[in-house]
């Protein structure tokens, strides 16, 4: 069974993250990143994982009005992501009364792939 996504979403997305950096798929563009969709609570959100810049960004474009604000845009460094996830979840029980408790939710992988391998 799957913990929520406060307990659970920094621990589900990392060994990915790494993994796709440190065993790539054989077709994956050179320098290509990873597009992570997070779909949880009815809402889609788009992380983007940039492994050249040890980057990792987060495009959320659902109305926060509840933090005074529309679309929110983050990153950080790779190694915070525990602490950008954490972040996430309080930012979505901020806005829509839940984040922590969020269950069950999905991630979704994608990057490109070089046509000619």
């Amino acid at each position: 069974m799957m913990s929520p996504l406060g307990e659970s979403f920094a621990d589900t997305i990392e060994p990915p993250l790494f993994d796709w950096t440190n065993n790539p798929p054989y077709n994956k563009r050179e320098a290509s990143d990873l597009f992570v969709i997070l779909v949880a609570d009815t809402r889609s959100v788009l992380f983007i994982y940039q492994p050249q810049l040890s980057k990792i960004s987060i495009i959320d474009s659902h109305n926060h009005m509840e933090r005074g604000s529309g679309s929110v845009v983050a990153q950080s460094h790779v190694g915070d992501l525990t602490q950008l996830c954490d972040w996430f979840c309080q930012m979505c029980f901020d806005s829509f009364g839940r984040g922590s408790s969020i269950c069950p939710y999905e991630l979704a992988f994608l990057y490109n792939q070089d046509p000619y391998l």
